[in-house]
């Protein structure tokens, strides 16, 4: 069972409103239980008792003492874990401990602060789930603790800016702005500054705030839209997908602030705060759990950190040792090898790469662009083209090239389509000139690229390449290729359900049929 007592952290909840409470069917019972057993043993009445602690815990005696006789509805963490601190100094260890355990099964909701509004619910267990979001978190999320000073007048928040930037140099804090009548800043801490920072701002009585900032990126929207249901399942907690476009492609996001999501990363699986490419690694609690739980972690971290190359190979990319070294035992127990690198070009990176296989369709989610293009190396293509116009469209939404890169596959179809018959040299000679004449330029020969462009090609049906008997150093190089001028007997890649407008129009477009009506179905029957 996860220790919901670590969402609490006394440094930086330093008030009674800061503080996380908790609601549930057996709370405020067990509570009224372990208060009656403090009585006892302290011989001392409820309003004594109020006056002692809240001197320990910084809360007003009036406020404890309305939460000691249930006028609240919700009780914090934070005093709950005092009055088992306090029953642990009367040698009551044993029954410390089963009240703990009796309040963490208790507890089903969570708010960040007692007038918060907001509503979180409580994840006892380390579930598959749960597990999978931590591996998402580890591949693309991000989290930040951001602090924000106010004051009333600008030349004091000023001067707060100066001392911080004289006594932590490195720190990138916003330029003040005014909001409600009062001048702010902020910025973020890592694990290193924090206690620092802290200690500074308590020591010079700064007025400040604080927020976990959490963020995740993909360019698949259907990942996105699987995080967001995960998040919702696991919390109940809703979060917005936003869509940031860009000239060529774009990427989906989310952002959004929550203190007790951003605890359980930071406090429960000991993720960092601030920038973690090198520093990420698995979690002590997912480490010793069972290989179930240790396979989703993996799942969401190759869903998304990792890739479907153009040629079918499943392959993930890392800054962290410990965190690939994780990754391939985990690989090894689910019976998967493949090639470990090490990247000349960018210093720290690691790599894993394997060839298709059926079990890797299990680490991908459904209906993404990586799931799909990984069933399709597979299983072969099955879709089909009205026009090789079409056909060259569909190549280039579902299997993009990098936009530096002149052997585009339309680019390739065209140029096979002009030859007819010929060999891999003379389509990237042929390729390479007739850009030359459009860009003007020399470009650089990519003879792997175009191998692995070509086998797909081939495998869409779309060449047909007859081997020629050579030595091995000439294998392939001498191959007699020749196009399928019968573009319907084609096998292209599906297309994802967002690239179906864009086809239509090029379809329209060029006279091959008409749009009249956009149709939304009632019912879909799907068969394997």
């Amino acid at each position: 069972m996860i220790d919901l007592f670590k969402l609490q952290d006394n440094t930086e909840d330093r008030g009674a409103y800061s503080w996380i409470v908790v609601d549930g069917p057996k709370v405020f019972f067990n509570f009224r239980l372990l208060v009656n057993k403090i009585t006892e043993k302290s011989n001392c009445s409820i309003k004594s008792l109020s006056g002692k602690i809240s001197e320990r815990i910084g809360c007003s005696t009036s406020m404890l003492y309305d939460i000691l006789n249930g006028k609240t509805k919700w009780l914090s963490l934070r005093l709950i874990d005092e009055f088992l601190t306090i029953l642990r100094e009367f040698n009551e260890n044993q029954k410390a401990t089963k009240i703990k355990n009796e309040f963490l099964n208790s507890i089903g909701f969570l708010k960040s602060a007692p007038r918060s509004p907001v509503k979180i619910k409580a994840v006892k267990k380390l579930s598959p789930e749960l597990a999978e979001l931590c591996g998402i978190h580890a591949a693309d999320g991000s989290l930040n603790l951001q602090i924000s000073i106010e004051a009333l007048r600008r030349e004091r928040i000023n001067k707060v800016k100066r001392e911080l930037n004289n006594r932590f140099p490195k720190l990138k804090i916003s330029r003040p702005f005014k909001r409600e009548n009062k001048y702010r800043i902020f910025f973020n801490v890592t694990n290193e500054t924090q206690t620092k920072i802290f200690e500074f701002l308590n020591g010079h009585d700064i007025n400040f705030s604080l927020g976990y900032r959490l963020e995740f990126v993909d360019s698949d929207k259907r990942s996105m839209e699987y995080l967001k249901k995960l998040i919702f399942t696991l919390f109940g907690y809703h979060i917005k997908i936003e869509t940031k476009k860009k000239e060529k492609g774009g990427y989906y996001y989310v952002h959004f602030s929550n203190k007790i999501l951003g605890r359980y990363l930071k406090n429960i699986f000991d993720f960092p705060v601030g920038k973690k490419s090198s520093t990420v690694n698995v979690p002590k609690l997912i480490k010793n759990a069972s290989f179930s739980i240790q396979r989703a972690f993996v799942r969401g971290l190759i869903q998304f950190d990792g890739s479907v190359r153009m040629n079918g190979n499943v392959a993930l990319s890392t800054n962290s040792k410990q965190l690939l070294n994780f990754v391939l035992s985990t690989f090894k127990k689910d019976k998967l090898e493949g090639n470990i690198w090490e990247s000349k070009n960018r210093k720290g990176e690691l790599g894993f790469e394997s060839p298709p296989a059926k079990k890797w369709l299990t680490y991908f989610i459904k209906g993404t662009q990586k799931y799909r293009r990984l069933y399709e190396h597979i299983y072969g293509f099955r879709g089909k083209a009205k026009s090789p116009k079409q056909a060259m469209k569909i190549f280039e939404k579902t299997l993009p090239s990098d936009s530096r890169s002149f052997l585009t596959f339309p680019q390739l179809i065209k140029t096979a389509k002009k030859l007819g018959e010929f060999t891999r040299y003379q389509i990237l000679n042929k390729v390479k000139s007739d850009c030359i004449s459009e860009r003007s330029r020399s470009l650089p020969a990519k003879y792997k690229s175009l191998s692995v462009k070509l086998d797909i090609l081939e495998k869409a049906n779309i060449i047909k390449v007859n081997p020629v008997e050579m030595p091995e150093r000439f294998k392939r190089k001498s191959d007699k290729i020749v196009f399928n001028n019968k573009f319907r007997e084609w096998k292209l890649p599906l297309l994802r359900d967002e690239d179906i407008d864009e086809v239509v129009e090029v379809v329209h477009n060029v006279g091959l049929s008409k749009k009249v009506a956009r149709l939304v179905p009632l019912a879909v029957i799907k068969g394997e």
